[in-house]
């Protein structure tokens, strides 16, 4: 029997989080794509072909900018160090190994992850309290 411990757990909520914030985030993008037609709907054209938003569609928009706000507001709550831990890490666009962010802060490997791990600890509480999985 695999024991995982809640440091683990922790760590894989907030994971998920950020996992769906930039599945939201990559979603919002092709929403800044449509223009309004001239009967106030909402199309993109692909290739000639013209498609229709439903109802269903807009109110996803808007679920996901309102999921993605409320994962910024808890961001912002961390100290300055964690966020510059927590942003490259988990929200930015191109994939950063560890070992450049603690370069590019001037602080120890050890010092790095002690900060990330009470960041993760600090977001596992904030994330639970806006409701966000």
């Amino acid at each position: 029997m695999v024991v995982i411990t809640e440091d683990k757990l922790e760590w894989r909520r907030v994971k998920n989080v950020f996992m769906k914030y930039k599945e939201n985030e990559l979603y919002l993008k092709e929403s800044d794509l449509p223009k309004v037609t001239e009967n106030y709907q909402l199309s993109m054209t692909f290739q000639g072909t013209e498609i229709h938003f439903t109802p269903e569609y807009k109110l996803k928009i808007q679920e996901a900018k309102r999921y993605n706000a409320a994962v910024v507001t808890c961001v912002n709550r961390l100290s300055e160090m964690e966020r510059k831990i927590i942003i490259p890490s988990y929200m930015g666009n191109d994939y950063i190994p560890p070992w450049q962010i603690f370069e590019q802060l001037h602080i120890g490997r050890t010092q790095f992850y002690t900060l990330k791990s009470k960041a993760i600890g600090k977001l596992y509480v904030l994330f639970q309290t806006e409701n966000l999985k």
